[in-house]
């Protein structure tokens, strides 16, 4: 039972995202969501990549970990080529926000090239 315990934060974390795809040409596919995050139990600390626990959070603030917007566009040139862009907008919620945190940004471009 206590090696359950000692990684319990890998389940801290919830995030609900619904989204709408269109591919308005037979190339190209676009995709927007909505993420919402949070925590299952305030107890615990809002955990930052790679698992690492953002100071200030345990126990404070409210289970929100933040509201996020996410843009994806994607486009195959070719049989053997694609590429996307991925815009990304993080709302904070009010316990990251008290720890001194912010809204932030995300932008990915990526070019895939199969052979």
């Amino acid at each position: 039972m206590k090696e359950a315990a000692d990684q319990s934060w890998i389940q801290t974390q919830s995030t609900s995202k619904p989204s709408l795809t269109v591919k308005p040409l037979e190339n190209l596919t676009v995709t927007a969501g909505v993420g919402l995050q949070w925590r299952q139990t305030t107890n615990d600390a809002i955990y930052v990549q790679p698992s690492i626990p953002l100071p200030g959070t345990a126990g404070r603030g409210g289970s929100l970990t933040g509201v996020y917007e996410q843009l994806c566009i994607d486009y195959a040139f070719s049989p053997n080529l694609s590429g996307a862009i991925e815009l990304v907008h993080f709302h904070v919620g009010d316990a990251i926000s008290k720890a001194g945190g912010s809204d932030g940004n995300y932008v990915g471009i990526e070019l895939k090239a199969a052979w």
